[in-house]
């Protein structure tokens, strides 16, 4: 190949990417699985990765995902997830805990389902964490309350899950599970 096509390549991989259509054509190619592959190449990959956003969220738009809920007034474990530019429903792997009116992340990539009703009406505590690209259930550090209807938020490892109410009324605390340590905290609201 290289005696019928010689070429000289002086430039770096950065260099050839560096200009913002010419990396959007590589991505809309390599799609999402290729692109996560190039940015852990360098922290200049990153960057330039990370120039690009808005246009890689067009182009390749998250899928959405409906976990959990009730069937029946029963509380169930499946989980369904929307491709977005195709139109297709399909399943993912069952949660390892049925709930309902539970709360959820995107952390680092999974999503961390916490709390909810069981299917005897009990608060769970219990939080799991689904890793898309195994198709796979994990356990997350367990809430220190139990807790139903609560919000949820992200930030890097972290998902934070807040108020929410058990038997006992509403709940005046946030809870921070922190994946990567495998440990929560448990926060009172000041006032």
């Amino acid at each position: 190949m290289v005696r019928n096509h010689p070429c000289s390549w002086v430039d770096s991989l950065v260099d050839a990417l560096s200009a913002p259509d010419i990396l959007a054509q590589v991505a809309r190619g390599a799609g999402p699985r290729g692109i996560d592959a190039l940015v852990v190449c360098s922290r200049s990959l990153r960057a330039l990765v990370a120039n690009i956003e808005p246009q890689l969220s067009t182009m390749f738009p998250p899928p959405v995902y409906v976990i959990g809920g009730m069937e029946d007034n029963v509380a169930v474990n499946t989980v369904e997830v929307l491709d977005v530019v195709r139109g297709v429903w399909t399943t993912a792997a069952r949660m390892n805990f049925a709930r309902n009116a539970c709360t959820a992340a995107a952390v680092a990539g999974r999503i961390c389902v916490a709390g909810g009703y069981d299917n005897a009406g009990g608060v769970l505590a219990s939080s799991e964490a689904y890793e898309p690209w195994r198709d796979r259930w994990r356990a997350a550090p367990w809430l220190m309350q139990g807790r139903a209807h609560a919000a949820g938020a992200a930030s890097r490892d972290t998902m934070f899950v807040v108020g929410g109410n058990d038997s006992t009324g509403v709940h005046l605390t946030a809870e921070q599970l922190d994946l990567a340590a495998g440990v929560s905290t448990c926060y009172k609201f000041s006032g």
